[in-house]
């Protein structure tokens, strides 16, 4: 299998679907109301918390290079939502969830259609190129749930067939095996919008409650991914020092936000292309990624290699409290991405079908204890036959970027903009 290019800044979204029986967990990380007194240039002693050990994910060479591939799909497609966006306009999305949703696809067809897709992937074509996938995906829904005893992850996938229908088993097994999703058969013409967007909803804890907007008439079978995420910062900003401020939104107007404050010793790196900070969460194994660019073309090297130059620096950030939600309608980003081949031949035992659309919800919430966030993607499938120095400051009071990302891997889980406020 060909090297492919590992990114070294990673972001959301993915959703394997753990089965429609598991209890959802409870919040840990529940969103504050404002607060007054604010605090200039806040220190605090380290909090007193019982933090699990930071753990590394394990992965042989091969199984590794799908760190890269992972990651430059989401950059693609954060490119491609970035350019159809209007400038103005928030973006938040979880790649890793349209990513896995795609994945789980590729394994409906045994030709033209699943190396297409594994080209758009970034993989080579072949069956090698699918069990590399396969085995990558296998172990990211194993390991990120249970990393982090401070970050709850949930992932999850799964099938919804048509009334009357026959799944593939050999489709049907895979998707089981390495993407642990469940197959459910329901009237998907009268029951199946509200029965995923209630699976979506129960597997995000409310964040997405309506995945789907249209029935699903003309539907045979529909791929799902649900993803939620929440985690608290390994250093929360303390409540008191959260004080009103202006925002600069990227059409010149101003808007009044909330802004949390605090020094600590943070990730920090300023290059001719931009400025960044990032926040870890619970024992690390998590961070948030947050830079500002005046040229919104930044590529995927530029903020690799500001990653790359960031250094433990003394830092006083300034941060609003902010929450976006964003849903598109991906085939025409997928299109322009190169997907031509829509057709797959291997899902059910009779008859082929063919991707009519696939949508992604995503949603985020930042405040002092952390963050939560949560995706949902769902593809409809249609029938036919260090040292201690001078702290630099950081205040995003204007339009800028943001990703979470596994640091172990760098594999990224999701990006967004917040242009206004």
């Amino acid at each position: 299998m060909k090297k492919f290019a590992m990114a070294a800044g990673a972001l959301l979204l993915a959703l394997c679907l753990a089965g429609c029986s598991s209890d959802s967990p409870q919040d840990i990380n529940p969103v504050d109301p404002p607060v007054d007194e604010p605090v200039d240039n806040p220190t605090q002693e380290d909090p007193i918390i019982d933090r699990t050990p930071y753990k590394a994910i394990e992965m042989d060479t091969e199984t590794r290079s799908g760190v890269g591939v992972n990651n430059t799909f989401a950059f693609s497609l954060w490119n491609n939502l970035q350019n159809n966006a209007r400038t103005d306009e928030n973006i938040t999305v979880v790649p890793y969830s349209v990513f896995s949703v795609l994945s789980m696809m590729a394994n409906g067809d045994d030709g033209e259609t699943r190396d297409e897709v594994l080209g758009l992937l970034g993989l080579e074509s072949g069956e090698a190129g699918l069990a590399a996938l396969n085995n990558y995906n296998r172990i990211m829904l194993s390991e990120l749930p249970g990393l982090d005893g401070q970050v709850q992850i949930s992932l999850a996938n799964s099938l919804w067939l048509n009334e009357g229908l026959k799944i593939n088993p050999t489709f049907a097994g895979t998707i089981g095996t390495s993407y642990d999703g469940a197959l459910n058969t329901c009237p998907l013409a009268s029951e199946g919008k509200d029965r995923i967007n209630a699976w979506v909803s129960d597997r995000t804890h409310g964040l997405i409650p309506n995945l789907l907007s249209q029935p699903l008439t003309r539907s045979d079978l529909v791929v799902v991914n649900a993803f939620y995420f929440n985690g608290l910062w390994f250093f929360p900003f303390m409540e008191k020092a959260t004080g009103e401020g202006d925002f600069t939104n990227a059409d010149g107007s101003r808007s009044r936000a909330d802004f949390m404050k605090q020094q600590r010793t943070f990730g920090y790196a300023k290059t001719d292309r931009m400025e960044m900070v990032s926040m870890k969460y619970g024992s690390g194994n998590y961070e948030m990624v947050l830079f500002m660019a005046d040229d919104a073309s930044v590529s995927e090297d530029d903020i690799n290699a500001a990653l790359e130059a960031r250094r433990d620096t003394e830092t006083i950030i300034t941060l609003p409290r902010f929450s976006q939600e964003s849903s598109y309608e991906l085939m025409d980003i997928l299109k322009a991405m190169g997907l031509g081949k829509t057709s797959f031949n291997a899902m059910l035992e009779d008859g082929g079908t063919t991707l009519g659309r696939i949508v992604h919800a995503a949603r985020i919430y930042v405040d002092e204890k952390g963050s939560r966030a949560a995706a949902g993607t769902a593809g409809e499938m249609i029938g036919w036959d260090g040292e201690e120095v001078k702290p630099v400051e950081i205040t995003f009071n204007r339009p800028f970027r943001f990703m979470i990302r596994e640091t172990s891997t760098g594999t990224i889980l999701l990006m967004g903009r917040v242009a206004k406020l």
